[in-house]
């Protein structure tokens, strides 16, 4: 670690709290979430109130990295099809992401050519609260939501409710996280 070297740092308008992401399996994407963006758009954080919006729906931003020297501006993936939440970890395994949604549940996105997102599958596990603004604890729900090995099959988290194992629909995909844990 003595020779490391800085390649480059870069934010956006409006980041708050982004805390994790993943690279897509091309390693030329990378998909971010920002725990605290969909607080701050609903109202529910003090320190943004200049992010105010009406409704907080999840949001992944979308960055092009195929020159870490020069990242630019992300794109962003806004999921219409959910209440407001917030969005928490992510992982990448094929051509899809899976991502936990706190209050609403485990998604799972088809990432198409153009490498934007397509929700294609959800398992919401917890019925707690229907929106940000009117939940006691808006980070109840899904905390992390991942692939499991080489298979149909995800795992998700949730601190009150345990653990969830799911068996998908989506095609078989070859591609996996396996070499991650070896």
């Amino acid at each position: 670690m003595k020779n490391r070297k800085m390649i480059s740092t870069f934010s956006y308008d409006g980041a708050t709290y982004v805390h994790q992401g993943w690279v897509g399996t091309d390693h030329t994407t990378l998909y971010a979430n920002d725990e605290n963006d969909e607080e701050c758009r609903s109202g529910g954080l003090d320190q943004c109130s200049d992010l105010r919006d009406d409704y907080a729906y999840p949001m992944t931003r979308i960055f092009d990295i195929t020159s870490l020297e020069n990242i630019g501006v992300p794109r962003e993936f806004v999921n219409t099809n959910v209440h407001s939440s917030i969005d928490h970890n992510m992982y990448v395994q094929g051509d899809y992401l899976y991502s936990a949604n706190y209050e609403a549940g485990a998604r799972i996105y088809k990432i198409l050519e153009d490498k934007s997102l397509e929700e294609v599958a959800y398992f919401d596990v917890s019925n707690d609260c229907e929106d940000i603004v009117n939940c006691d604890d808006p980070y109840g729900g899904v905390w992390t939501h991942i692939p499991f090995k080489s298979s149909t099959t995800t795992i998700a988290s949730n601190g009150f409710y345990g653990l969830h194992i799911f068996k998908t629909r989506l095609p078989f995909d070859p591609v996996s996280l396996d070499s991650l844990f070896e």
